[in-house]
């Protein structure tokens, strides 16, 4: 049976699509068509029903698709022996969002690799591509903002912390005892979309300065918003594990607002559920969460 064929079965069954799996195979869509007829014609039954939104699989498919997961699986953790045998180096791939990767993981990699003879690599990406880059085996653990409920992916609470409002010790607003978000009516506010929670909470702080709201401007990345905090006349609402440094420095301080609504800005640490894990990867995920 073809390899190539199971892997392109699993991606279609995952992605419920053909011209979706065949884009993210780098693989044409006739290509796709025809490594999945090659197995339903070996298999002699239909594995996929085509509907208005893609394809769906029959009883057939979803009686072999546990048995194709299984098969890429061992083939995966095949790949790593031979690899671990060939080269005494051990090493991981980390996936994670750019927050994360800047804020988080440098220390958790530093402390790791001193107790640990390893090699780290990291990919950088949005939440979703995080994932997907874990579902391909491209990285062996991955860390996002969000948490996906997804068959054969665990997950671990790794951080959880709140959104604050940040600016410049010179700004007035800092050397007041406490404010409102009605008071940010006539200030420069810059937003950065740290995430879950950041819609509802821009909401509400329209709802309190006015819809348009004057003086907001939305930025990317989270470095041009302590920029422009730091500046001087800013506020800005940020994670604060991402104002860290800035604190620290004294760059920026928090902004006392009474009525902020209370929102945690949770991190979790992904990883492949399978009866085998690569002993580098268990240290990993052993050692995280002591950090």
């Amino acid at each position: 049976m073809d390899m190539q064929a199971l892997l392109v079965f699993e991606r279609v069954a995952r992605e419920r699509s053909i011209s979706v799996a065949a884009a993210s195979l780098g693989l044409s869509q006739p290509t796709v068509s025809a490594r999945i007829q090659s197995l339903e014609t070996e298999l002699e039954q239909s594995l996929f029903d085509r509907t208005s939104r893609g394809v769906e699989l029959t009883k057939a498919g979803e009686v072999f698709l546990p048995y194709v997961q299984r098969a890429l699986e061992v083939l995966q953790e095949g790949k790593e022996a031979v690899r671990l045998e060939g080269n005494p180096v051990r090493r991981l791939t980390v996936g994670a969002t750019a927050a994360i990767g800047a804020y988080l993981l440098p220390p958790v990699i530093h402390s790791f690799t001193l107790e640990h003879d390893v090699d780290i690599v990291m990919y950088t990406g949005h939440s979703h591509q995080v994932l997907q880059m874990l579902l391909d085996d491209v990285v062996q653990v991955g860390f996002v903002i969000s948490a996906p409920v997804r068959a054969g992916i665990k997950q671990i609470q790794v951080y959880q912390g709140p959104i604050l409002a940040f600016a410049s010790p010179a700004h007035p607003l800092t050397r007041s005892e406490s404010c409102r978000l009605a008071d940010l009516k006539n200030m420069q506010l810059a937003m950065v979309n740290w995430g879950p929670g950041y819609e509802d909470f821009l909401s509400t702080l329209t709802q309190e300065i006015g819809h348009p709201p004057r003086g907001l401007v939305k930025v990317s990345p989270v470095e041009a918003a302590k920029t422009l905090a730091a500046s001087g006349g800013v506020i800005t609402f940020l994670p604060e594990l991402v104002a860290k440094p800035e604190l620290e420095r004294g760059e920026l301080v928090p902004v006392p607002i009474a009525d902020m609504p209370q929102i945690d800005w949770s991190l979790y640490l992904l990883y492949r559920d399978r009866k085998l894990l690569d002993q580098t990867v268990e240290e990993f995920i052993s050692f995280v969460p002591k950090v």
